[in-house]
Parts: C-alpha cells; sequence; structure tokens
C-alpha cells in the first residue's frame, strides 16, 4: 500500500502508512554529493505524547535534520486527542511519515491514563523530503492484539488494552537536498522500530530478524541506512520476575547476562554477506580495529568508535556456514529462517550497550538500554542523550551526529 497523504482526524487503517509535509520550502537540485555537515539524527520513544509540550521543545532545541520517533498518539483520549504526527511537523516546519500499529478501542477496560479512541504508532519526520516508504508487516507476531477483549484469555482482556492491529516497521528513505547542503547527498533509508513488550527474548529476535532482512534486502539500493527504535530489550535483571514481561525460556535461561548483551552474543556480531554481483555493498572499508569484535572496544568507546560492524564473507544463503548462535536452541524457537535473517548486514551501533541506559524503574533499582541507533555507511562524529530526568518521556533519547562514508560498490 503506497503512502497516503494524511488530513488531521481522518480514518486510518493499521499497518498503512500515512504522511504531512509542513517544511517551509521544497528544494530540489541534480546530482549528488557526500555533504561536508553532518547529518543530525535523532531517536526517541515519545511515551504516547503525554508531554507533547515538553517533547516539541526538546525537538526544537535538538534540530536535528531527521527524527525517528516512537509511540505517537493520533486522537486517543489518553493524550488530549491530540494529532502528534501533524503537531510535530507543523511546529517543527518537518514532513513525516507515520505508520499505525494499533487502531486503539475506546473501553472501559481501559484506565484514564490508557484510555483510547484513536489511533498508535511510530513515526519518521525531517526537514528534508521523504521520498518513498513502506512497512516491514512483522510475520512474527508473539502478541494477537485482535482477539476480543471479551475473552478473558486474551491480551486486550489481560493488559487491559483493547485494541486492533499489530507491530509493523517503518521505512522511508529521506534525501538530504539542497536547502541545507548545495546539492543532494546521497538517500537514506530510515526504519522506525517498536518491537513486542509483552513476550520474551526471543520473540523479539524473530521480529528484529524481519528487520534486518529487509534492510539487506534494500542495501544495493540504498547503502546508506538508519535501523533506529525502540526494541524493548529488557528481558533481564528485576524484569525476570515478571511474566508479563518475560515469556520464553530465556527468562532464566539469559540468566547472568542482559538482553543487550545476548543479542551482541548471538545476533549482532554474526554476519551476514551482501547480496551477490558486482554492486553488492562492502563494510565501507572498516579496519579491523573498527569493527565491534572486541571487549576493549565495547568498555571504553569513544564518540566516534563505531561498536558494531562486521566484515561480511560466504554465501547468504548458506546457513551451515555460519553455525548460527540461534541452531542449538532449536527451530521452534529460532526457525530456520530466523536463523538465516537473524545476521548483522554490517549495521554499527555507537553506545556502550552495558552502561548507555536509555530506561529507569524501579526507583533507578531497574536499567535497561531499550533504544538503538544502528547505522551503516557513516561514521559517528559526535553522540549525546538526552531527557536525563525522564519529565519529557519514560525513555531518554539519542542524538547522533553522522558523517557520510563512501558507499564502495
Amino acid at each position: 500500500m503506497p503512502a497516503a497523504a494524511y488530513t488531521p482526524g481522518e480514518a486510518i487503517e493499521p499497518g498503512q502508512v500515512v504522511m504531512v509535509d509542513h517544511r517551509p520550502k521544497l528544494c530540489t537540485a541534480t546530482g549528488l554529493k557526500p555533504p561536508v555537515t553532518p547529518l543530525k539524527v535523532l531517536q526517541w520513544n515519545i511515551e504516547r505524547g503525554y508531554q507533547l509540550d515538553r517533547i516539541l521543545a526538546t525537538l526544537r532545541a535538538e534540530s536535528p535534520d531527521i527524527a525517528v520517533l516512537q509511540e505517537l498518539d493520533l486522537g486517543c483520549e489518553r493524550s488530549g486527542g491530540t494529532d502528534q504526527l501533524d503537531i510535530i511537523a507543523r511546529s517543527l516546519g518537518w514532513q513525516g511519515a507515520f505508520v499505525a500499529e494499533f487502531a486503539e478501542l475506546h473501553s472501559s477496560r481501559r484506565s484514564a491514563r490508557d484510555q483510547g479512541g484513536g489511533y498508535h504508532g511510530n513515526a519518521v519526520f525531517s526537514r528534508f523530503p521523504i521520498v518513498a516508504a513502506h512497512v516491514v508487516s512483522h510475520r512474527y507476531q508473539p502478541v494477537d492484539w485482535n482477539a476480543p477483549d471479551t475473552d478473558v484469555t486474551s491480551a486486550a482482556h489481560r493488559y487491559r488494552e483493547p485494541r486492533r492491529g499489530q507491530r509493523y516497521t517503518l521505512a522511508a528513505v529521506v534525501q538530504p537536498d539542497a536547502c541545507q547542503y548545495g546539492a543532494p547527498a546521497p538517500p537514506v533509508l530510515v526504519y522506525s522500530a517498536h518491537l513486542e513488550v509483552f513476550c520474551g527474548l526471543s520473540h523479539r529476535v524473530c521480529q528484529f530478524a524481519e528487520i534486518l532482512d529487509d534492510a539487506h534486502r534494500h542495501q544495493r539500493q540504498y547503502p546508506h541506512q538508519l535501523l533506529f527504535g525502540d526494541l524493548n530489550t529488557m528481558a533481564h535483571s528485576w524484569a525476570r520476575l515478571s511474566p508479563k514481561y518475560c515469556q520464553d525460556q530465556f527468562r532464566w535461561r539469559s540468566l547472568g547476562t542482559s538482553e543487550p548483551r545476548w543479542w551482541y552474543n548471538h545476533v549482532l556480531s554474526v554476519a551476514r554477506p551482501p547480496l551477490p554481483g558486482p554492486t553488492a555493498a562492502t563494510d565501507g572499508g572498516l579496519s579491523s580495529d573498527e569493527k565491534w569484535a572486541t571487549q576493549a572496544m565495547i568498555s571504553s568507546p569513544s564518540p566516534t568508535e563505531d561498536l558494531v560492524s562486521v566484515s561480511p564473507t560466504g554465501h547468504d544463503d548458506d546457513i551451515g556456514a555460519y553455525d548460527s548462535p540461534l541452531a542449538p536452541y532449536g527451530p521452534t524457537v529460532f526457525p530456520p529462517d530466523v536463523q538465516r535473517m537473524a545476521r548483522n548486514p554490517g549495521f554499527q551501533e555507537p553506545w556502550d550497550i552495558d552502561q548507555d541506559f536509555t530506561l529507569r524503574s524501579l526507583h533507578g533499582f531497574y536499567q535497561a538500554k531499550l533504544d538503538w541507533t544502528f547505522y551503516t555507511h557513516f561514521t559517528c562524529v559526535g553522540k549525546h542523550m538526552g531527557n536525563d530526568d525522564y519529565e519529557a518521556s519514560d525513555h531518554k533519547y539519542l542524538a547522533l551526529q553522522l558523517a557520510y562514508q563512501a558507499a564502495k560498490l
């Protein structure tokens, strides 16, 4: 389904991509060249926009070129009926693409703080043109949100969130343009992901594998990619005591390891080679000491150090050549297609997965890195976190400055 122009208040469907454009002017130019000025990009789960004024003030102060946001409400009673897609784009002078994950049903089962009546989903905003968009419609859905809440075994009943829809990941193509650089830079494929929280580690890995596969299939056309999102990598520490948030065997089987560290050991450090052919993208010419391969790099990050990187080798569909770290858990936990897809096609991430937490709970006794900022064919030249007091949202935001790398073909 192609992206459609959106008018605030109109009915939309889960999985549908809609767009608004409130940029002050449009710029066009021919020819592509890497910009001198780094791209400013931001990742943030805005928690349903409960504190929308604070969120807008933060976005104005940060002034990113691209903002990747999760948990936007459109017309939900709990957030004052605000249309956050339109308000954010209009207030910042941005273009925005949005995918509705859920129609949040108005119901007496909901508390006032959770009351629905509208839509909920994820977005990509930019001061630059968004020239295309598509949706990763996840086949792996650990929660059936469409079962009626009259069924006492349904998720809607158990979690008191009657809704219709499923998890989707938005992918938008942003074209940095002449307004900033004098000529367009190479386009950037930007993912906004929000993985399921009411499940377990293995279910999120299956969903993440589908995004990695989509990125891999698009890397020849769009070698410059951002995969940002709230991946809900929280199944460790005190969360293990909750069957609500740790619903698979890894509730105890991963004991001693955080979920982000487990992802590193079993997914992020496992290379996926480029697609065959003379135009397959490489790893951007990174030297061996720039690759995420040693504990020393992880424990001693710097603003310009890329902590996740792989050097692909082998043949893409030869699963046996990789000895997937997921294989020992069996095909009922990680099906063969997940084992094939759950490999890193070249993404890097500049944060310390053991120290750079983005969520705090239980009066600080529980902390987790839920938010991630993966990129390919960029170099991180600056980074910082914000919302340290959690006043604007229950998540910190992550801000990066990224310089283009040449995509060797």
